[in-house]
C-alpha cells in the first residue's frame, strides 16, 4: 500500500515537473519570439556591405562598401559623414516602446504609404530587413517593424532626443560627397584664380618647383609669400566642400542657363600631376529674404554670405564665402599676417 502511494506520488511530481517545463519553455519560447519582432539593432557593422533604402515615391538608393569608401548607386562617392549616421543608426537602434494595439492599424497604414524599406546585407546575405514610418506623437521616437514582424514597434537612440526616420533618405543627390576638387596639395600642379572685376586681385600659382610661386595674370612673380598661408591655401583644394546641391525642385533651377550667361564673380581652375583640369565658377545670389539689409540699413542687392557656383560635371551648387574662406582669396591673402587662433 505505501509503495503504491509512492508510486502515484512520484507519478504526480513527475507530471506536474513536465507540465512545468513544458510550460516554461513555451513561455521561454513566446519571449524570444518577441524579442526577435523588435532586434532592430545590428551589432557588428563592419560587417555591412550594402544597404538599399527604398520609399513610395517610389524612389531608391543603394550604397556599397568599397576599397575606396561607400558608393552611392554604383556611381558617386557617397558623404562620410551621412554613412557614419546611419550606421551608427542601425546599431544603436532600439525598442523604445510597444505600440498599443488599439493604435496598431494606423501605424500600419502609415508604414504603407509613407514607409522606406531598408534591406541591409553582408556579402550576398541579407541580414537585416525592416521597414521605417513616421515619427511617434512626442518626437522622441520612430514607428519601425521588421519584415516579417506581427507588429510595428517605436524605435530610439538611448540618450537621444529625436527621430530617426529622416536618416534614411533616399535622394541621391544628399547622398552624395560634397568635396569640390579633392585634390592634395602634393599633387597640384598650378592654379588660377580669376575675379572678373579686378585683374589686381587675380593671381596664378606654379606649383611644380620646389616652392610655390605667386604671380599676377600678367605673369609678374609676387614677393613677400608667407608660407604658411600658401601652406593653408593649397591645403584647402583636399577638403573644401560646397554646401548643398541645387536641384530641378529648387526655384533659382529654371534660372540656370541665364545665371551661367552673367558675369561671375570668380573663377577657379585647379591642374593637378595627370593634367587633368577642375574648374570652380561663382556667381552672386540675391538674398533669401526681400527685407535684409546691410550695415548701413540699406537692403541687400547680393547674399552676402554664400554664391551659386558650377562644377565641371554640370552640378549647380550653393557655396559660402565663410566655409571656402581659404580659397576665395586675393593676391594680397598671401602677404598677411594670419591669426591662426580663429
Amino acid at each position: 500500500m505505501k509503495k503504491s502511494i509512492l508510486y502515484v506520488a512520484i507519478i504526480a511530481i513527475l507530471a506536474i515537473s513536465a507540465w512545468w517545463l513544458i510550460k516554461e519553455k513555451k513561455q521561454n519560447s513566446s519571449i524570444i519570439a518577441l524579442e526577435e519582432q523588435y532586434a532592430f539593432g545590428i551589432p557588428d557593422t563592419a560587417a555591412i556591405t550594402r544597404i538599399i533604402i527604398s520609399d513610395k515615391t517610389p524612389a531608391s538608393i543603394e550604397l556599397t562598401r568599397q576599397n575606396s569608401g561607400w558608393q552611392v548607386n554604383g556611381k558617386f562617392k557617397a558623404r562620410t559623414d551621412a554613412i557614419e549616421v546611419l550606421l551608427e543608426t542601425m546599431h544603436r537602434q532600439s525598442m523604445r516602446t510597444f505600440v498599443p494595439e488599439a493604435t496598431q492599424p494606423t501605424i500600419l497604414k502609415r508604414l504603407a504609404v509613407y514607409g522606406k524599406e531598408v534591406k541591409v546585407y553582408s556579402g550576398d546575405k541579407l541580414i537585416k530587413h525592416f521597414f521605417v514610418g513616421t515619427e511617434t506623437p512626442d518626437q522622441l521616437g520612430t514607428y519601425m517593424m521588421l519584415a516579417g514582424a506581427e507588429q510595428p514597434f517605436a524605435v530610439h537612440i538611448q540618450g537621444f532626443n529625436g527621430y530617426l526616420n529622416s536618416r534614411f533618405f533616399t535622394e541621391e543627390y544628399l547622398w552624395r560627397d560634397r568635396t569640390i576638387f579633392g585634390v592634395a596639395k602634393e599633387n597640384i600642379t598650378s592654379i588660377k584664380m580669376t575675379y572678373t572685376s579686378s585683374e589686381a586681385e587675380s593671381f596664378t600659382v606654379d606649383n611644380t618647383g620646389a616652392t610655390p610661386v605667386l604671380k599676377g595674370l600678367d605673369g609678374t612673380v609676387v614677393g613677400d609669400v608667407q608660407e604658411v598661408n600658401m601652406n593653408i591655401f593649397l591645403g584647402s583644394f583636399r577638403t573644401a566642400n560646397y554646401e548643398a546641391m541645387v536641384v530641378p525642385t529648387d526655384g533659382i533651377w529654371a534660372k540656370k542657363d541665364s545665371l551661367q550667361n552673367a558675369l561671375p564673380v570668380f573663377e577657379l581652375v585647379v591642374t593637378d600631376n595627370t593634367g587633368t583640369t577642375q574648374k570652380l565658377t561663382g556667381y552672386r545670389k540675391r538674398p533669401d529674404r526681400d527685407e535684409e539689409v546691410g550695415e548701413d540699413g540699406l537692403p541687400l542687392e547680393w547674399d552676402p554670405d554664400r554664391l551659386y557656383a558650377f562644377l565641371d560635371d554640370g552640378r549647380m551648387v550653393l557655396i559660402q564665402y565663410y566655409g571656402l574662406r581659404n580659397l576665395i582669396v586675393n593676391k594680397d591673402f598671401f602677404s598677411l599676417e594670419l591669426n591662426l587662433d580663429n
